[in-house]
């Protein structure tokens, strides 16, 4: 969990764990429901996941752009604003 600013609003962003390879073997958490969610969202982002920068409603202090727990989209966790999601970082899922 961490502060971010972006888009001229700062942004708390919390972690999403999909497994814990301590646990369980990489296979499993790989084909974990909780993966394969994040993996379809992943697939076509640009459809898929909203970009508050390009929204008129971020600057009017919309209520998605506090955290990325929720988007307007209906997604959990949000990859909106993500900076691997756009490639500024680079993601290893």
């Amino acid at each position: 969990t961490h502060p971010e600013y972006i888009n001229s609003h700062n942004k708390q962003i919390y972690e999403y764990l999909i497994g814990d390879a301590k646990a369980e073997s990489l296979s499993r958490i790989l084909s974990s429901e909780r993966f394969e969610k994040l993996r379809e969202i992943r697939k076509d982002l640009i459809h898929n996941c909203p970009w508050c920068g390009d929204c008129p409603y971020s600057e009017l202090e919309c209520c998605f752009i506090k955290d990325n727990l929720l988007d307007c989209y209906g997604n959990s966790p949000s990859c909106s604003e993500c900076l691997y999601s756009v490639g500024l970082a680079s993601c290893i899922i």
